[in-house]
């Protein structure tokens, strides 16, 4: 018995959920504003845009939102960005 009490331990664990076996974390996570020293002026950033932790690319959240040039800064390269569910493996089998 003594031989297959870690066996037994173990299994109680994992059976009772103490021991998490998967590696869930959270693939998108918000962006909540960015410096104007960064090259982008007068864009709400919370709730527009977010990280994808798998690639490390920033990806929007909203489709169709245009965001113009202000202060002479080009933010052209802000309407470029992907949409986040774009950047998910699903979303090229559509």
């Amino acid at each position: 018995m003594k031989n297959h009490l870690p066996l037994i331990l173990l299994l109680t664990l994992l059976l009772a959920g103490c021991i998490n076996n998967s590696s869930a974390s959270q693939r998108f996570v918000p962006v909540s504003s960015l410096p104007a020293s960064q090259g982008a002026t007068n864009i709400p950033w919370t709730g527009f845009f977010a990280l994808d932790t798998e690639t490390g690319q920033l990806c929007r959240t909203v489709e169709g939102k245009q965001f113009p040039d202000a202060d002479h800064v080009n933010n052209e390269w802000i309407n470029k960005l992907p949409l986040c569910v774009n950047l998910l493996p699903i979303a090229g089998k559509r």
